[in-house]
C-alpha cells in the first residue's frame, strides 16, 4: 500500500483517537492518511485541510471539488488519486456513463500532453463530453496554475469571473487546486499504492494498462532484496 511502514490504527492511545471515526465504521484510514499515522500533528493538519476545502465543504459543490481533484491528479500524474478521485467524481456524476468515462478518459489522455507543453492541447478541454457551462473555463484555470503557477496574471482571474464564477469561488478553485497538489505529492512520494479491491474501477475507466503501470512503479525493482 506504501513504501513506508503504517502504524496500525491503534497502535498508541493518540492514534486510536484519531482514527476512531473510521474505526467506529469498520474501515481502515485510507491509505494515502495511512502514510502521516507516524506524524499525528500532520495527519490532524492536513486532514482537517481536505475536510475545509474539499468533500462538500467549498463554495464549488462536490462535483466541482472531484473535478478539479482528479484533473490535478492527471496533471500531476498520480495514478492513486486520479483513480480515486475519479470514483468519488463518478459518486455524484449527473450526466450518463458513456459520458463520465468518455470525460475521465479524456482528461487522463490530455493531461501528459499539456505536461509535454503541445500547442493546442488545453484547448480541447471544451470538447470534452458532459461538462457544465463554465467547467471547461475552470479546468483550463486550474491546469495553468498547475503547470505554470508562475505565469498566472491578473486576466486569467478575470477569465474565470468571466466565466460567472464569483469571487469565493475562484478562491476555492485554488484552495482546491493546491490542496490536491500536496496530495497528489503525498502520495507519491510515499509510494502510496491502490487497494486491490479499487483494480477491477480502475481498470473500467482507465485500461489494464494504465493499472499496471501503477502497480509496477511502486514494486520493487526485480533484484531487490
Amino acid at each position: 500500500m506504501s513504501w513506508l511502514p503504517v502504524p496500525e490504527d491503534d497502535a498508541t492511545a493518540e492514534l486510536a483517537q484519531l482514527t476512531e471515526p473510521w474505526r467506529s465504521r469498520g474501515e481502515r484510514v485510507p491509505p494515502v492518511m495511512g502514510v502521516l499515522k507516524r506524524n499525528p500533528g500532520a495527519f490532524t493538519a492536513v486532514l482537517g485541510l481536505n475536510y475545509a476545502v474539499a468533500f462538500g465543504a467549498s463554495s464549488l459543490g462536490r462535483r466541482r471539488e472531484e473535478l478539479i481533484a482528479t484533473w490535478v491528479s492527471a496533471l500531476n500524474d498520480c495514478f492513486f488519486c486520479l483513480a480515486t478521485h475519479a470514483r468519488y467524481l463518478e459518486k455524484v456524476w449527473t450526466g450518463t456513463e458513456a459520458q463520465y468515462l468518455a470525460l475521465v478518459g479524456g482528461l487522463a489522455s490530455l493531461a501528459p500532453r499539456l505536461r509535454a507543453g503541445e500547442p493546442g492541447a488545453l484547448s480541447e478541454l471544451t470538447a470534452l463530453p458532459g461538462l457544465e457551462r463554465g467547467e471547461a473555463e475552470l479546468l483550463a484555470f486550474v491546469s495553468e496554475l498547475s503547470l505554470a503557477p508562475e505565469c498566472r496574471e491578473r486576466r486569467d482571474h478575470d477569465r474565470l469571473r468571466g466565466a460567472g464564477y464569483s469571487e469565493a469561488e475562484v478562491l476555492d478553485a485554488v484552495l482546491i487546486c493546491a490542496c490536491f497538489a500536496f496530495m497528489n505529492r503525498l502520495a507519491c512520494g510515499t509510494g502510496v499504492t491502490l487497494e486491490t479491491s479499487k483494480y477491477r474501477a480502475a481498470v473500467r475507466v482507465f485500461g489494464q494498462a494504465a493499472l499496471d503501470r501503477h502497480i509496477a512503479w511502486a514494486s520493487p525493482p526485480p533484484n531487490d532484496e
